[in-house]
């Protein structure tokens, strides 16, 4: 179910990593799907803090 998800959800099949001045939610990391490409965002000076909390919430996007 999970890859069928993915593949609707994201046709270009594609995870990237973008740093951000700052996420919509005030965290250390969100999770976005824009144009049928999924950003985990981080912040500069973020970026290697709870990193297993990233991309956590790609199942509530899909």
């Amino acid at each position: 179910m999970l890859q069928e998800g993915f593949a609707e959800g994201v046709p270009s099949k594609t995870i990237k990593l973008r740093v951000v001045d700052k996420t919509k939610g005030g965290s250390s990391y969100e999770t976005i799907l824009e144009d049928g490409v999924i950003y985990v965002q981080t912040l500069p000076d973020r970026w290697w803090c709870n990193v297993s909390e990233a991309g956590s919430n790609i199942v509530g996007l899909l």
